[in-house]
This record gives C-alpha cells, sequence and structure tokens, in this order.
C-alpha cells in the first residue's frame, strides 16, 4: 500500500505503514533472519532465543526508540512528515541491522558477518499473543507543559520497539582450559 497524502499529518495508520516498509528496505540482515515473537511478559528480561541439544543461546532485550520532534510549521506539511518517518525507519534499520552485525562479530569465527542463516531475532512489529511490539507514535498539539512552557513543540513522531538477537553454532565444538 502507498501513502497517500492527505490534507494533514494526522493519519497515523498511512505514515505507520509507510514506516514500516522504509524499516524494512533498510534492514536487509533482519528481512533475511529467522523471527521468534517475543512474549509480552518478558519485555525486560533475558530471553532464550534458541533451545539446542548441545547448548541455549539466551541474549538481553533491548529497547529501541527515537524520535523527532515538529513545530508548528511542520505539524500541517504532510511532506515533512514523510520525510521525518522515512528517516526515523532507515535509522531504526540501520541500527537493527547493525546489531545483528554485533551478533555476528562476537563469536570472531570468520564468517561473514552478514550472514543470517543461523540467526534468530525477535519480531519487531508483534509479539506472540499479538499485541504491538512496534509502538508508532505521531501526537500532535500537546500545549504548553513543563518540558516545553513557550508551547513551540506541536508534537512529535516516535517508535519504540523490543529487541535481541542470537547466532547459533550448529556444531559442537570441544573446548578445552589449560
Amino acid at each position: 500500500m502507498a501513502f497517500t497524502p492527505s490534507s494533514s499529518i494526522s493519519d497515523v495508520s498511512a505514515l505507520e505503514a509507510l514506516f514500516r516498509r522504509t524499516f524494512l528496505e533498510s534492514a536487509p540482515l533482519y528481512s533475511a533472519a529467522s523471527k521468534i515473537k517475543l512474549p509480552y511478559e518478558d519485555l525486560k528480561s533475558t530471553v532464550t532465543l534458541y533451545h539446542g541439544s548441545l547448548h541455549d543461546e539466551a541474549r538481553t532485550v533491548e529497547q529501541i526508540a527515537d524520535y523527532r520532534t515538529l513545530d508548528h510549521k511542520e505539524i500541517n506539511d504532510i511532506d515533512k512528515g514523510i520525510e521525518l518517518v522515512k528517516e526515523l525507519a532507515m535509522g531504526a534499520g540501520a541500527c537493527v541491522d547493525g546489531l545483528i552485525r554485533l551478533e555476528n562479530c562476537k563469536h570472531r569465527d570468520g564468517a561473514d558477518v552478514r550472514d543470517t542463516t543461523q540467526l534468530r531475532v525477535i519480531d519487531i512489529f508483534e509479539h506472540t499473543d499479538g499485541r504491538r511490539n512496534l509502538n508508532f507514535i505521531l501526537q500532535t498539539s500537546p500545549g504548553p507543559s513543563v518540558v516545553d512552557p513557550a508551547d513551540r513543540i506541536a508534537g512529535w513522531i516516535a517508535y519504540r520497539f523490543y529487541f535481541a538477537c542470537a547466532r547459533i553454532r550448529q556444531k559442537y565444538e570441544h573446548s578445552t582450559t589449560l
């Protein structure tokens, strides 16, 4: 579904669809990896991403988030809204792909850091019970507050999701300590 500009930036579902599409285009390693849905109850804990016959791989779940504020000129500028959503989505995709590369680097076995054949990642969009993992937020007209007493901020666009990944060894490796 392509984003169709409306008269204002307030069409949250269309902006979220644009965010999802742009995120997936910006995260080829995430797109290629095997996904595991995270139980909602495990949001702020260590999760086991793989149960194997030789070992388990557990990872801490991290919260990934970012936002951009809007001023009063930008709040009604649909082109600026589209630009900010794409910018946030590309940044999120680059961040997730970077975390996947870091996970691959941990093993130091000479494998390609872009290899996703043995990788398990948490689904960015949805939890096991169907609740949303990706929370896309569009706030307009927040009004004066303690943070913004002069009412300069007209709103913001933000996202938040939880993420973890693990690379699985498929062969037994005997290690000895000397």
